[in-house]
């Protein structure tokens, strides 16, 4: 799975959400990006495509913001990562659009290589975002 900024930024900005899933309340945008110190523009672009998988809801005006519509107890980093289209951990040989230089039978890391894959990629579908502080 690759650690991209989105995910990264996704992460925090639900991290940020987590009350508002039992409050209801709406949270500025603005305020979470100068607490966490992201920039908004990129943060804007982060929550536009959360909003539009329906993770989160959008409200206009003076009391509006956002707000987590996902029980985050139920929302993995793995399905947040996934959101952004990082379907598993890619390192080197491992990835599709590389070549191995050895024959799959000769290659001396592939195996630990595979393994420390499927170890991340478990962490992350048992991380949930309630797990986050």
């Amino acid at each position: 799975m690759r650690l991209s900024r989105k995910i990264d930024y996704a992460c925090t900005l639900l991290a940020a959400l987590k009350p508002s899933f039992a409050s209801g309340d709406y949270l500025s945008l603005r305020t979470i990006a100068a607490k966490e110190r992201l920039p908004l523009p990129f943060l804007e672009k982060v929550a536009g495509t959360l909003r539009r998988k329906k993770i989160i809801s959008a409200k206009a005006g003076a009391a509006g913001g956002y707000r987590l519509l996902r029980d985050p107890k139920k929302l993995s980093l793995g399905d947040v990562a996934k959101l952004f289209g990082e379907q598993s951990l890619a390192l080197g040989c491992l990835r599709s659009d590389q070549q191995c230089s050895c024959a799959d039978d000769a290659c001396t890391t592939r195996a630990a290589w595979e393994q420390v894959a499927h170890d991340v990629e478990a962490a992350f579908n048992r991380m949930t975002v309630a797990k986050l502080s």
